[in-house]
């Protein structure tokens, strides 16, 4: 059985096990790195009892806060374990209104990954406290009213026994910064990425024929900046997971030498749809893609010649793509692949310029694979390898200068992004 699952069968037996009903409802989320879900049981155990806890509002990868209110739930309680240089801790958040953190806790685990008693009863008593209730049935019993004094009388003095004052009441837990927090929602309102982009470029044309001369050349790491906005997130649910993206790489002053001169090259890529983040399982995260873009290689003309025979790159079409992306649970890493597919209806200079082929078709393939490490809360490190391959079948030449009917395109290369989540 998953932690998901334990967790919530043991909201549903606390459900049933009496006839009481609270005011306040509480959604409980499957602890993130709580692999045995030992931890979470111990959270229901101390936290639920007949009327407080909602089974199943926060059941799944990414707990949803929408979803959860939708439910009837008053307030919603998430957490992780996490490792820091004095063993493992609990850090835990709870979210009453909005996506900001009410209140938070980090606890530290024991030698066998547990919270202690004293841990579970002070956390009820300060989750009571931030949500404004008192002590609930299936909680901590009430303390009982104190009998009616009555003189002692000398006999009853004489042997009476020594009354003990009671322990002091232990100190509140004290408030952890929320850094450690996980994340309540699914999808984030934007989402920013930054980072170079190298790139090995190449064109070649099949031999038994003529052809123009083809290029060879790798690319300076260029900038790459890409934005995804989630404007359908408050509606909840797999909705939130809409987005418009755009994103754009360019790379001005490329070298390319012939003979005693040095042509200036410019690469751009822009692209721009809409994508619809997935989570399929606990496992698994599907994004596919429609976008529109436009890729071009164009060779500037030094001192006014142009480098004789070398055609430029200028693509413009759709395309469709799939990504996925596997979060390792348990730790900070998330392998990711993708394939993309691209049609342009647009393929000149090289199919459709003056100086080259009238016409042609051109489509493109690409793959890439890689993985994301989180660093600190929203921020994130991705490092991806990627390797295009665009093909053109081109109409015959009508001044019979080029022969060749064919050409194809490699790019090899990869991003080093910083994503940011807001």
């Amino acid at each position: 059985m998953t932690p998901s699952a334990r967790l919530t069968a043991a909201l549903l037996a606390l459900a049933l096990a009496g006839p009481a009903v609270a005011s306040t409802r509480i959604a409980i989320a499957p602890v993130k790195g709580d692999a045995r879900g030992d931890v979470g049981a111990q959270l229901i155990g101390a936290l639920c009892g007949a009327r407080r806890c909602l089974p199943g509002a926060l059941a799944g990868d990414r707990p949803d806060l929408a979803r959860d209110r939708r439910m009837g739930a008053d307030a919603s309680l998430v957490s992780s374990i996490w490792r820091e240089r004095g063993g493992r801790v609990l850090s835990l958040a709870l979210f009453t209104t909005g996506a900001r953190a009410a209140r938070s806790w980090v606890l530290p685990l024991d030698a066998s990954g547990h919270l202690t008693t004293a841990q579970l009863d002070r956390l009820a008593t300060e989750l009571d406290d931030a949500l404004g209730v008192g002590p609930v049935a299936g909680s901590a019993p009430a303390p009982e009213p104190a009998p009616p004094r009555r003189e002692p009388s000398a006999t009853s003095a004489r042997t009476a026994p020594l009354s003990l004052p009671a322990p002091p009441t232990p100190p509140p837990l004290a408030s952890a910064p929320p850094a450690p927090a996980p994340r309540p929602l699914s999808s984030p309102w934007l989402a920013v990425e930054a980072g170079i982009e190298p790139a090995h470029l190449a064109l070649r044309f099949p031999e038994g024929g003529t052809a123009p001369v083809g290029y060879t050349v790798t690319l300076p790491a260029a900038p790459r900046l890409r934005l995804e906005l989630y404007p359908l997130r408050p509606a909840g649910g797999r909705a939130a997971g809409l987005a418009l993206f755009a994103d754009a790489t360019w790379q001005p002053g490329i070298e390319l030498p012939a003979g005693t001169r040095v042509h200036q090259a410019s690469a751009l890529r822009l692209r721009g749809g809409l994508l619809w983040r997935l989570a399929v399982a606990r496992w698994l995260v599907v994004v596919p893609a429609l976008a529109w873009e436009r890729e071009s290689l164009v060779v500037a003309a030094d001192g006014g010649v142009r480098l004789p025979g070398l055609p430029d790159t200028r693509l413009t079409g759709g395309s469709a793509a799939l990504g996925l992306e596997l979060p390792l649970h348990g730790t900070r890493l998330a392998l990711l692949a993708g394939g993309r597919a691209a049609w342009w209806v647009e393929a000149g200079e090289l199919a459709g310029g003056a100086s080259f082929f009238p016409g042609g078709r051109a489509s493109t393939l690409e793959a890439e694979a890689g993985a994301a490490v989180a660093l600190a809360g929203p921020l994130s490190l991705r490092v991806v390898v990627r390797h295009a391959s665009t093909r053109w079948s081109l109409d015959p030449d009508p001044s019979g200068a080029y022969t060749v009917r064919s050409a194809l395109a490699d790019s090899w290369g990869g991003r080093v992004v910083l994503r940011l989540e807001l």
